[in-house]
């Protein structure tokens, strides 16, 4: 007998919950998920919407105090670094080590 294709997928209900009109009460979204066949809480909507809105604010999505990027280079790459910016001019360089900082929250 072969299975109904609804309960075989599996859904990302984080993923359901923040797809949906932030403006709708939480147990609205729950109705509304249980008319489409998903099984969710009002505490599971507000979870996924407070963890949503803390990687808003966060910017990246990342956990805080963690940076992305190693906090020292070897020589090979200061080296390389500095190659670069001779490359490319100073100024060039800084505007891109601006822009970098702006984009990463540096």
């Amino acid at each position: 007998m072969a299975q109904n294709s609804r309960s075989t997928r599996k859904i990302n209900k984080s993923a359901w919950i923040r797809a949906q009109n932030p403006t709708l009460s939480a147990k609205d979204v729950v109705a509304k998920a249980k008319d489409q066949g998903i099984d969710l809480s009002v505490a599971q909507v507000y979870t996924a919407r407070s963890n949503a809105a803390k990687s808003r604010a966060n910017g990246r999505g990342s956990r805080p105090g963690r940076s992305p990027v190693h906090q020292s280079g070897s020589d090979k790459d200061l080296v390389e670094l500095r190659r670069l910016v001779l490359a490319v001019g100073f100024n060039r360089a800084a505007e891109l080590f601006s822009r970098i900082q702006r984009e990463f929250g540096f």
